[in-house]
């Protein structure tokens, strides 16, 4: 009886562990379904479902004739889907070897990734991988759970660096969320209401194995591509423009002649940056735009090391020249003093002036002019002045209208202002009109205007300080007689169908046209056609150009002996009917006649089809290539 108590109690003993057992388990699995069963059903499914982003296609980007200048192309993009650790840190040491990234890359970008993704989302380790890493991948599958691979839009600029100051360039925020960080690009990222550039990307819901492998698609919401942008921009025009300044550049560094091709007394090494600009006098519309040195913005939509871009930044090249930088204008401020003194009633066409190469008016100064090594210019009115751009004339013209006068001038043209630029982000450059308050800011030690500062004013030196942009609107206003227009990039947006979303129509800022005498606008723009007749300043490069072209030199001098002149060419044609103006400024030029007209020159040989031919002074007039109004 003993016996069987102890077995009893034994099996007793047993069945009480089983019935507690029993009820853990049973009270676990309560909490597991009930307390937690919301939260464990999200995981399973999170771990069988996946929430893969598609990127939309970004909007191309076309010139005014319907060119492709921005577009997107298919690239394959490795990507890791997180599975458990142990499979994860197996699959970046196998890939990793394909790739020929270290297995601490890959992990740090699996890492700043999941930070902004999640857990669950895939994971960007490669983009643009070649065909023949996409095989490897493919064949070493089973060695990758979790690894995958896609075809993703890349953002790709056809004709590398044209315009990349205009169209900017990409980056990537998150693998699914592209960002325009420069130019058009980040500007019309998003265009208002509308998804901009950028597009609204879609997804897809997709089931995988355990191995990260996908199985199927269980639903999907398709991406909205992007709008698209017609521009003002003539791609071939740019294409002039951009090679005109860049070639010439190079020949003033080398030491040669930019029209001619024969040696300098000494090469001009600072010639390094330099900016175009050319734009529609009688709307606003920029037709061409450069800026060196220049960049690719294929190499931002890939990937861009510190290194890089770093480089970049330290050489000016992600600077755009024609909007963010403002330098004194030279003598190409000349036609304002002009203007301002003819207004004013303090000088008349039949004026003479006598230049013997100095001025001395004004005591305690003695300023020469640029031809002083020739023994000056003699006896010249203001016409022959603009032409010639003798310095003694201005310089009288300046004592005689005074600072204040020419300031106000100077802002009739939009001087010292924004040009109102809608369609770029970078900050454009405002510059400074030479006046009192200027010196004040500038010179607080000295705040006192000196009648000796008038005259460096009076040419363009001094206190002044304009941007390429600023320039283009000036001299559009007086080749059209005084209507100032809002410069702009963007003709159109139009939806992924072609249609159009908006149009921007030409905007009127200013019209001084009747606030200066028709005399005056003869007068002026007579003085900048001569400078490019025999006599003028400019003659060579355009004296077998078969139409008129007005136009002005400016050097900068700078006060340092270790500073090359700046360069400086403005000018409108045709004369009578003036269509477009020409900005060209060359930083370290060494004047304006010898680094901006070549270029002009060859801006307006393909603007209005004029074909050089075998005998390299002669061209024959080709097909005036018109600007139609509308670009469908």
């Amino acid at each position: 009886m003993q016996v069987r108590s102890e077995r009893e109690q034994r099996v007793a003993a047993f069945a009480l562990v089983l019935t507690i057992i029993f009820f853990v388990l049973v009270g676990r699995l309560g909490y597991l379904q009930v307390v937690r069963g919301e939260e464990l059903s999200r995981w399973a499914e999170q771990n069988r479902i996946r929430i893969v982003s598609v990127v939309a296609p970004r909007g191309a980007i076309y010139d005014r004739y319907g060119r492709e200048l921005v577009t997107n192309r298919a690239a394959f993009t490795v990507s890791l889907l997180k599975l458990d650790q142990e499979q994860t840190e197996r699959s970046i040491r196998n890939v990793s070897a394909i790739l020929g990234l270290s297995p601490s890359e890959i992990a740090e970008r699996i890492e700043r990734q999941s930070k902004k993704m999640g857990e669950y989302s895939p994971l960007r380790i490669a983009t643009d991988v070649d065909p023949q890493t996409h095989t490897l991948i493919a064949e070493h599958r089973a060695s990758l759970p979790g690894i995958d691979v896609e075809v993703q839009p890349v953002r790709y600029y056809p004709y590398n660096d044209l315009a990349c100051h205009v169209l900017g360039y990409v980056g990537e925020e998150t693998p699914t969320e592209i960002l325009g960080r420069a130019g058009l690009e980040m500007s019309y990222q998003r265009f208002g209401e509308e998804s901009g550039l950028a597009g609204v990307n879609g997804g897809m819901q997709v089931e995988v194995d355990a191995r990260g492998r996908r199985i199927g698609i269980v639903g999907e919401e398709d991406p909205i591509p992007g709008h698209s942008l017609v521009l003002t921009i003539d791609a071939e025009l740019q294409k002039v423009a951009q090679e005109a300044l860049r070639e010439t550049m190079a020949d003033l560094r080398a030491g040669v002649n930019p029209f001619y091709g024969t040696p300098l007394p000494e090469a001009q090494e600072q010639a390094t940056r330099g900016a175009v600009v050319v734009m529609d006098v009688n709307n606003g519309e920029i037709l061409a735009m450069a800026s060196e040195p220049s960049f690719d913005p294929n190499d931002f939509a890939i990937s861009l090391s510190v290194e890089e871009y770093e480089e970049l930044l330290s050489s000016g090249a992600l600077t755009n020249w024609a909007l963010q930088n403002a330098i004194p204008p030279g003598s190409t401020f000349k036609m304002v003093t002009a203007i301002a003194a003819l207004e004013s009633g303090k000088v008349n066409l039949t004026e003479q002036f006598y230049c013997s190469g100095y001025y001395t008016k004004v005591p305690g100064t003695a300023p020469r002019c640029w031809y002083h090594i020739y023994g000056g210019h003699g006896s010249l009115n203001l016409i022959g002045g603009i032409a010639g751009s003798c310095d003694v004339v201005f310089y009288e013209l300046g004592r005689r209208i005074g600072i204040d006068t020419l300031e106000r001038y100077a802002r009739l043209f939009g001087l010292g202002e924004s040009t109102g630029l809608p369609d770029l982000p970078e900050r454009e450059a405002i510059g400074t009109v030479a006046s009192r308050e200027v010196k004040k800011q500038y010179y607080p030690n000295d705040p006192e205007w000196h009648p000796g500062e008038t005259l460096s004013a009076a040419i363009g030196q001094g206190m002044h300080a304009y941007s390429p942009l600023q320039m283009a609107v000036y001299v559009s206003m007086v080749a059209n007689e005084g209507i100032r227009y809002r410069p702009h990039l963007v003709r159109k947006v139009l939806d992924s169908e072609g249609n159009i979303v908006h149009r921007f129509a030409p905007e009127v800022l200013a019209d001084i046209s009747d606030e200066i005498s028709q005399s005056t606008w003869d007068a002026v723009r007579t003085g900048m056609l001569r400078v490019t007749q025999p006599g003028g300043t400019s003659y060579g490069p355009f004296a077998d150009l078969p139409i008129q072209v007005a136009g002005k030199t400016g050097t900068v001098e700078w006060d340092s002996p270790l500073l090359d002149d700046d360069g400086w060419f403005v000018a409108f044609a045709p004369f009578d009917e003036p269509e477009i103006a020409v900005v060209v400024y060359v930083k370290g030029g060494g004047g304006g006649n010898l680094a901006g007209a070549p270029v002009a020159r060859r801006i307006f040989d393909r603007y209005f089809g004029f074909a050089l031919q075998d005998n390299p002074t002669g061209y024959e007039a080709g097909r005036h290539l018109l600007l139609p109004d509308d670009v469908n």
